[in-house]
């Protein structure tokens, strides 16, 4: 059985704050924020307005495809797109989960000429081959943040629909934490 923690957007605000504390009171100043798309976006983002950092990076690294569960073997969609060497560099993502996204990043980045590279997340679960330099919370749970609901939304709602009708449904997804407002925009926006 899965059991859910449903981010909200102060908490991943304030979470993120306190990450970009963390590695500040380090001995690690980035010089460029690679934001591991498409969870890593919206902290990678936020860090580099903390850090008023200008190069930041994307890679786009694909692994689920079922809430639970992986893919055996992620793959890169969209590549490095900047010139990152003698930089230190930070690789953000929202969780590192079995962490073999991050260890495909870390891969691309040793085939560049980087001075360092550090990795950070807000969520880690002790299972994952990549222990994150730096992340806020230890977690078992499956972690939903606030820039994937609909998208969560949309797949719990494909695998209960056997079982469940949309009433129900709706219930179960309020009764596990997810916004009244966004469950119900997002059927209002199903039947458009």
């Amino acid at each position: 059985m899965v059991i859910y923690h449903i981010q909200n957007w102060e908490d991943s605000y304030n979470q993120t704050l306190k990450l970009y504390e963390d590695i500040k009171n380090s001995d690690f100043h980035p010089d460029a924020i690679i934001g591991v798309a498409r969870g890593g976006w919206v902290p990678a983002r936020l860090l580099s307005d903390f850090f008023s950092i200008k190069e930041t990076v994307n890679i786009k690294v694909e692994a689920y495809h079922l809430i639970g569960k992986s893919s055996s073997a992620p793959i890169i969609t969209q590549n490095i797109n900047a010139e990152l060497n003698g930089k230190n560099v930070l690789i953000v993502d929202d969780i590192a989960d079995s962490g073999n996204s991050l260890s495909l990043v870390l891969a691309e980045l040793e085939k560049m000429d980087v001075a360092s590279v550090k990795v950070a997340t807000l969520f880690y679960k002790n299972h994952s081959i990549i222990t994150p330099d730096f992340f806020i919370y230890e977690t078992s749970k499956w972690v939903v943040f606030p820039w994937e609901y609909y998208e969560t939304i949309k797949e719990l709602t494909n695998s209960w629909s056997e079982n469940l009708n949309i009433t129900e449904i709706s219930s179960k997804l309020k009764e596990i934490g997810f916004p009244a407002s966004i469950v119900n925009s997002y059927y209002i926006s199903q039947l458009d």
